[in-house]
């Protein structure tokens, strides 16, 4: 009785599949890969065809883990100082997470903030609330408008209008304001008291006014 073997499926097969390599690399491995070189494999080659799948695949994490950090400690974030309790703007030094990103968990530090220079020399104890995209300026308005509905025309400020038609706030004064307009470092205190103003609203009342920052009608 004849027996058959099947060659196994090396991990390494997969490479191409997962983690494309450069230069035609793959296409000059695969014989290598699937044991066509002098009708079997050595041990050399099982060694070459383990060590470029170990590096792919730690390549391939390492790539990942810089893509995610630099999508999620891009852009400015409000938090309320520990200091004074008081809501301040700040941005994270990117580069430096994203150069430390590797390991699996990122460092992170200021790289500007709003109550600097002044408070410059701060242990940075803020950088424990501002972990994920949750803080995110964005992300902070985006939650605020949230299920929301305009003051004056009764209508959900849709999540639509985040690209080019941003929603405004009308604060206790009567100011109306779109939050683009609010300095980073304020957001937090005025949310804390403005209504929402939809965004077709906000244009009505500029055609009316002519002028930003108009005093709303009582």
């Amino acid at each position: 009785m004849g027996h058959s073997t099947q060659r196994p499926e090396w991990p390494c097969s997969l490479i191409g599949k997962h983690f494309p390599l450069p230069g035609g690399t793959a296409a000059r491995l695969a014989p290598v890969l699937h044991g066509h070189v002098g009708g079997n494999m050595s041990a050399l080659d099982i060694l070459l065809a383990t060590a470029v799948t170990v590096v792919a695949v730690l390549v391939g994490i390492s790539l990942r883990r810089i893509g995610a950090a630099w999508l999620t400690y891009r852009g400015p974030r409000l938090v309320i100082c520990p200091e004074n309790q008081r809501s301040a703007s700040l941005v994270l030094d990117v580069l430096h997470a994203v150069a430390t990103a590797a390991g699996g968990n990122p460092e992170l530090r200021l790289a500007g903030c709003s109550r600097w220079p002044g408070m410059s020399g701060c242990g940075q104890p803020c950088l424990a609330h501002v972990r994920g995209k949750d803080s995110r300026l964005e992300n902070v308005l985006r939650l605020w408008y949230e299920g929301k509905y305009c003051t004056w025309c009764g209508q959900p400020v849709e999540e639509a209008y985040w690209t080019a038609c941003k929603p405004a706030v009308l604060t206790p004064g009567k100011t109306l304001l779109r939050w683009d307009e609010i300095p980073a470092q304020e957001t937090l205190d005025v949310l804390a008291t403005a209504l929402p103003v939809c965004f077709h609203c906000y244009v009505r009342a500029q055609a009316e006014t002519g002028h930003v920052g108009w005093a709303a009608r009582s």
